[in-house]
């Protein structure tokens, strides 16, 4: 760059003529479009008359010269003409999610301009525009984006398109939504039934209703969905989740039911988790002892004792841990004679000191579980297996 382009730019600079410099960014010579950005940022907001920035559209946007951009825009030193382009821009550099909240703040100096480009911005080739105008446009919160949002949900061919626009329409919470969500909960891939989910969970009301209503399904791959997304919607669920707990048409319908009633920790899912202890499937009955753990009913002593008889040494594990939390003496004897777990797999081969290999690997985690039970509960009784169990005197 020679003296006088140079002497140009720092004259500008000086007079703080930010349209120059804009224009000075689509320069030929790279040294020039250098300089007006260097000052432009070190301008940052100053005062200005309102600039065109068209030259902008399609060049690369660092970060600083973005950021100097936004503060005249918040000072209010760009113009109504000079919003589109800079929306365009926006939309086409690419942030982090980090950064979606100050883009939407952007959109805001002229909300129905913004609205209508990234309405139209849904329907763009590119999937990272469409990803990114479906994320605005849920922070925006306007209405007049649910049934653009809602086609996008249904037919967009991108996952991460979809997922944006089901995440969209739970922070919009209109009620149009709900059928469009619904049917993605029972038809799409994890990551957008999730999303789903929660904007169901965000509509509430007769909406989550609805999810439980339409749940009433015998496909297993169907029902493995419903559950995951009834388990977000919390107590309204419990009843139907109960249902596919008992009587899934898979064990893998089975074990998600059975997870979510743990996770919801209310007090109805006990039966059902009771029942499920009794699962033909050992990771059922795993979920049911672990998911009774967590809600520490007293209710659910007794069965959990007799789990500790499990042919299946991780439910005996989860049963003698699940004892522990409800922290009841009566559970002692039972997890005293755990110490003795008699349960293994004979094994063919042997460790060092002699000991079946299996053995070791099989019982052992049994008997270190209802020993940190014992701790747990606590008194003469329970010290008393404890010693015997330390010196190994079993």
């Amino acid at each position: 760059m020679s003296n006088s382009e140079l002497s140009s730019i720092e004259e500008l600079k000086r007079r703080r003529d930010v349209t120059q410099l804009i224009e000075a960014l689509s320069a030929r010579k790279a040294e020039v479009r250098q300089a007006a950005e260097k000052a432009l940022v070190e301008l940052g907001a100053g005062e200005a008359a309102p600039p065109s920035i068209g030259a902008l559209l399609g060049s690369e946007v660092s970060e600083a010269l973005l950021n100097a951009l936004l503060k005249l825009a918040y000072a209010g030193k760009l113009g109504k003409d000079a919003t589109r382009p800079l929306v365009k821009m926006i939309l086409g550099t690419g942030l982090p999610s980090r950064e979606i909240k100050r883009r939407a703040l952007l959109l805001k100096l002229d909300r129905d301009l913004a609205v209508n480009l990234l309405l139209a911005a849904l329907e763009d080739k590119h999937s990272i525009v469409r990803f990114m105008a479906a994320e605005t446009l849920g922070l925006l919160g306007d209405s007049r984006a649910v049934e653009a949002l809602k086609h996008v949900l249904a037919s967009d061919k991108e996952l991460i398109v979809r997922r944006n626009a089901a995440a969209a329409l739970g922070k919009l919470k209109d009620p149009r939504a709900a059928e469009t969500l619904i049917a993605a909960v029972k038809t799409d891939e994890a990551e957008v039934l999730q999303e789903a989910a929660e904007a169901i969970k965000r509509l509430g009301g007769t909406v989550a209703e609805a999810l439980i209503v339409a749940s009433d399904e015998d496909d297993w791959r169907t029902q493995l969905r419903l559950a995951e997304a009834l388990g977000r919607l919390g107590s309204p669920a419990v009843s139907r989740l109960s249902e596919f707990a008992v009587s899934g048409a898979s064990p893998r319908v089975r074990r998600e039911a059975v997870q979510s009633l743990g996770d919801l920790r209310h007090s109805q899912g006990t039966d059902p988790l009771i029942q499920a202890l009794r699962d033909k499937s050992a990771e059922v009955r795993r979920e049911a002892a672990k998911a009774l753990g967590k809600l520490a009913s007293r209710q659910a002593l007794e069965p959990l004792v007799g789990t500790l008889k499990d042919k299946d040494t991780y439910v005996r594990i989860e049963a003698a841990e699940a004892l522990g939390k409800l922290d009841d003496r009566r559970a002692v004897q039972a997890l005293a004679d755990a110490l003795r777990d008699p349960f293994m797999v004979k094994a063919s081969g042997h460790i060092n000191d002699g000991w079946d290999q299996d053995y070791f690997f099989d019982s052992y985690p049994v008997r270190e579980r209802a020993a940190e039970a014992l701790e747990r509960i606590g008194g003469p009784e329970a010290e008393k297996a404890l010693a015997k169990y330390r010196v190994g005197s079993w």
